[in-house]
Order: C-alpha cells, then structure tokens, then sequence
C-alpha cells in the first residue's frame, strides 16, 4: 500500500497527466522529425497534447494540498456573525399552479409587446388555416404519388 500512498489522493489526474505528456512528447517529436506532409498537424496535436497535460498537473497539484481544519473553521471571515440555523426559514416556492399562471401571464405580456393585441377572430383563424394548408399538403402528395404510379 505504500507505492499508491506515493502518488497522493488524486492518482487518475497523476496517471492522466503522463499519458498526456507522452502522447504530446511523441506527436511533437513525429511533426519535427518524420518527413511527411502533416507534420504541421502532429506538430501542433503534440503541443495542445502538452498543453493539457499541464491543465492535468494543475488538478493533480490542487487535489493534493492538504488544509489544517483549523483554517477551514472560519474560511469566509464569519466567524461571531449569525450563522445558517440563527436565520429565519426562507419563504416557501411558488405550487407549481401559481407557477403556471405566472409563467402564462408571462407569456402573454411578451404576445402583446412583441405580435400587438390579438382580436379572437384572428386566434380562431390561425388553427383553420394551418389545416387547410396540411390538406393541401396531402393532397399534392397524393398526385405525386399518382405520378409516380403512371410512370412506373
């Protein structure tokens, strides 16, 4: 148990960041040593490689730093303030049919600042409309499909 113990509390991003720094070290050294015709690309694949490997290293570093507890008492500078449990309950959601008519009368404000008010003949309207045209629709759809049948 010693050897894991070495690597500290945050093995994955340690093993992440070799992986990382192998995989940019072997794509940077390809771009400038093969003679190929992308070795642009595998140049620039092994710095971003080398680039994450250090963002890896961060995480790895961070999760390792150890803080005393007695720092962690008063973190924030609130210590003799009231704290959570001396405060009062905070006031209880919305039920979800206040919600409802909020969010509807909402929705309705922004209808008539953006469309203008609407008569009821337009709002009957607009649902005849959109099946006539579906009507429509099928039925050129029904004479394509006749036209396919004559020329077949």
């Amino acid at each position: 148990m010693e050897g894991p113990r070495r690597l500290g509390r945050c093995q994955g991003a340690f093993w992440m960041a070799l992986v990382f720094d192998a995989g940019g070290l072997a794509l940077l050294l390809a771009g400038l040593f093969v003679d190929v015709y992308f070795s642009d690309l595998l140049v620039y694949g092994g710095w971003m490689g080398l680039l994450f490997s250090l963002l890896w290293w961060v995480f790895w570093y961070v999760g390792n730093l150890e803080v005393p507890p007695e720092e962690l008492q008063d973190d924030v500078g609130l210590e003799g303030k009231a704290k959570a449990r001396d405060l009062p309950p905070s006031p209880l959601p919305p039920s979800a049919p206040e919600r409802r008519s909020r969010v509807s009368a909402f929705i309705h404000s922004l209808d008539v600042h953006f469309l203008g008010p609407r008569s009821p003949a337009v709002i009957r309207w607009a649902p005849r409309a959109a099946s006539a045209s579906a009507a429509s629709v099928s039925s050129s759809f029904s004479s394509f499909n006749s036209l396919e049948e004559h020329s077949a």
